[in-house]
């Protein structure tokens, strides 16, 4: 079910709607890890999907099956390997599965070897497929008007509240977008003004959301479409007006 319509990119084949039930063929739960395989105190969990045209990983990120040129087991989880065909560029997806105190490498290997099979089936379908341009993944459009030419731009949203060590929460979420020139320094305006208003309650969030919103102005820099006036309005809006609130804040509690 779809809970709303952020959760709908149309055009972009690397952000699809959570699918049902009846369209998933394997589901399991594993946990966000990094290129070792090792994983946070507090582990990010992730609920895997594979679907008939598509691995679900999140809301923020589906992982076409065409695209996927390598699944592999590394020291202690498992890693895809996919194309992005708008950037042209190869990404990884690395994950874990933990057992009792420990990576539980039987159902890491048991969940490539599926992907693998599925993968397989898939690559001789589209052998038998008379257009293969025909498919879905390499229809590349704006997810917000439909538009093309695209860019592929991995925008931050960064929230925070508390004082670390002492009790403090954050999450971090990178969202891949397929956009259009006209909607990709909007989009980017929106990613930073919900950082600033999410990002700088506590610490260390006042010192991780300034440079969570300078990644956000360097991709959209490294798509070729920053503009003097959007970077302006993300530093002031994102960055120099929350920085300026909290000092005005210690120093009115200083002075008490």
């Amino acid at each position: 079910m779809i809970r709303n319509n952020r959760d709908i990119a149309p055009g972009n084949p690397y952000r699809r709607p959570k699918p049902t039930r009846h369209e998933i063929i394997h589901a399991e739960k594993f946990y966000l890890a990094n290129e070792k395989g090792s994983y946070d105190a507090h582990p990010i969990p992730v609920y895997l999907k594979l679907c008939k045209e598509y691995l679900w990983v999140s809301e923020t990120l589906s992982i076409p099956i065409p695209s996927i040129t390598e699944w592999r087991l590394t020291k202690k989880g498992g890693c895809i390997t996919f194309l992005d065909t708008i950037a042209g560029e190869e990404l990884a997806f690395n994950f874990t599965k933990i057992g009792f105190l420990r990576f539980n490498r039987r159902r890491v290997e048991k969940f490539l070897d599926i992907l693998a099979q599925h993968a397989r089936e898939c690559k001789q379908e589209q052998a038998l497929t008379p257009n293969n341009e025909t498919q879905e993944f390499r229809i590349i459009q704006c997810e917000k008007c439909g538009a093309s030419p695209v860019h592929a731009i991995t925008l931050n949203t960064y929230s925070s509240v508390g004082l670390a060590p002492i009790a403090f929460s954050s999450k971090l979420v990178p969202t891949r977008h397929v956009l259009c020139p006209d909607h990709i320094s909007g989009e980017t305006i929106r990613a930073c003004l919900r950082t600033a208003a999410m990002g700088y309650w506590g610490l260390p969030g006042c010192i991780a959301a300034p440079c969570y919103v300078i990644q956000n102005l360097w991709a959209l820099k490294k798509s070729g479409l920053a503009d003097g006036q959007t970077v302006a309005i993300c530093v002031l809006s994102s960055i120099v007006l929350p920085l300026a609130i909290i000092a005005s804040v210690v120093v009115i509690l200083i002075n008490l």
